[in-house]
């Protein structure tokens, strides 16, 4: 096995969620942009003028409803662990640990919508 190779068990990492909120999307549509001009005159010939330039500019923002999620605390479960007192007894220890659920909820944002103009020298 190389060096910088990692063995598949430790390369994964345990499912621990937390509270971060992470946002999930719908598949989108690419950006809306205006078809760009054939530079082409359909006789098979080559033009002199130069091919124009287009760059892509935010033309006007568009209010979108985006279904996100968050994990959030449900409950607390415990478990317990036992160490060994060294005289054939053991102690018991009671933990806990968070039980955590998925709260889905609709986010109002604003996205870009693109359009392409020509570029100015």
């Amino acid at each position: 096995m190389p060096r910088d190779a990692v063995p598949e068990e430790q390369s994964k990492r345990p499912d621990k969620p937390d509270d971060k909120e992470t946002a999930t999307r719908e598949p989108t549509e690419t950006p809306r942009l205006e078809p760009t001009p054939p530079t082409d005159t359909g006789s098979g010939e080559a033009t002199d003028k130069p091919e124009p330039v287009y760059e892509t500019v935010i033309d006007h923002y568009e209010t979108v409803e985006v279904q996100r999620t968050r994990q959030v605390i449900d409950h607390y479960e415990t478990y317990y662990t036992y160490s060994d007192n060294g005289d054939g007894t053991f102690s018991e220890e009671a933990h806990e640990r968070p039980v955590y659920t998925t709260e889905y909820y609709t986010e109002t944002v604003e996205q870009p919508v693109y359009k392409q103009v020509l570029k100015e020298d």
